[in-house]
């Protein structure tokens, strides 16, 4: 309430006053939540106040608006005194649900929003912020961030198409053929083939193999829940690879094909086009720009000779 009246009389830095009395009114509201149902009388005093066109009154809404937000954040994200640091590592590099060891072709799109920027702020800005604050909130859930008996990061199932776009600012600035003179670089194959098949691998060891077999594979060794969450010899890539190699190799178990049986006489046909569905989008790329090739630089002038030179 004083830092609206402040607001009033503070002339070029009523801006700073309102969001000021936004921090205040969340800071009670993180108290006491219906402490925020008392806020909006002095929410729409300090719009009303300090605005005559609708442009100013929403501008005065959102500088209260955000001043709230800042103070109730943290409760948001969960609690920051409790090592937030436990949850983010280990959302992102933990060996049990980290992002990097089961997608890293995701990882490689976050680290892509910096020349998404430079092609379009807009689009980065969305899915930037998309991205690392499903980040900041899931990793700041210190006993849950792994979601328990799950195959990898499960929270970002929603936000994977927002951590995937990145890759096509990626994708536009490796080198063409035509650069190259038509020949194709073998890091580009190495380097992205790698990160492609390790991510395909990866989430295909959850299919092929039955999720349920995996976690009794970790009860049958003794495995805590900790364990197989940081330590690399018990994660779920591991036993299922296990798995999968006592099959090929001895006969033991067997590949996990429900939706292939579960449809009935239409299971190939359901597998078949979801197959079809995943090569296509795979191909999207390729099909959408068939021409793609790297401009070709500016031709640069031959060398004169030393007779030119002279001439």
């Amino acid at each position: 309430f004083w830092c609206t009246l402040r607001a009033r009389a503070a002339g070029g830095r009523a801006d700073l006053w309102t969001a000021g009395a936004g921090l205040c009114a969340g800071l009670a509201g993180a108290a006491r939540y219906e402490a925020l149902l008392f806020a909006l009388p002095i929410a729409l005093w300090a719009a009303l106040s300090g605005g005559r066109t609708p442009v100013q009154i929403v501008r005065r809404l959102a500088l209260f608006g955000a001043g709230t937000t800042v103070a109730v954040l943290p409760l948001v994200l969960g609690s920051l005194l409790a090592k937030p640091w436990y949850g983010w590592l280990g959302i992102l590099f933990s060996p049990g649900c980290g992002l990097l060891p089961h997608t890293p072709l995701m990882a490689l799109g976050l680290l892509g929003l910096a020349w998404l920027w430079e092609d379009d702020p807009g689009p980065s800005l969305v899915a930037g912020s998309i991205a690392l604050g499903a980040i900041l909130y899931y990793g700041s859930l210190s006993t849950t961030w792994c979601a328990f008996a799950t195959w990898g990061p499960r929270y970002f199932v929603a936000v994977a198409p927002f951590m995937a776009l990145p890759l096509a600012a990626v994708w536009r600035r490796l080198p063409g053929l035509e650069a190259r003179g038509g020949r194709l670089n073998p890091y580009v194959l190495l380097l992205g083939g790698g990160l492609l098949l390790w991510s395909a691998g990866t989430n295909l060891l959850a299919v092929l193999v039955d999720f349920n077999r995996g976690w009794q594979d970790h009860w049958s060794l003794g495995v805590t829940y900790l364990e197989t969450s940081w330590v690399p010899f018990f994660s779920g890539i591991t036993a299922h690879v296990r798995l999968l190699r006592q099959w090929l190799l001895d006969g033991q178990g067997g590949l996990d094909l429900y939706l292939l049986y579960a449809p009935g006489p239409l299971g190939p046909w359901v597998v078949g086009g979801l197959l079809l569905l995943g090569g296509a989008a795979l191909s999207a790329p390729w099909l959408a720009t068939p021409g793609r090739r790297c401009r070709p630089g500016p031709k640069l002038p031959e060398p004169e000779t030393a007779t030119q030179a002279a001439i």
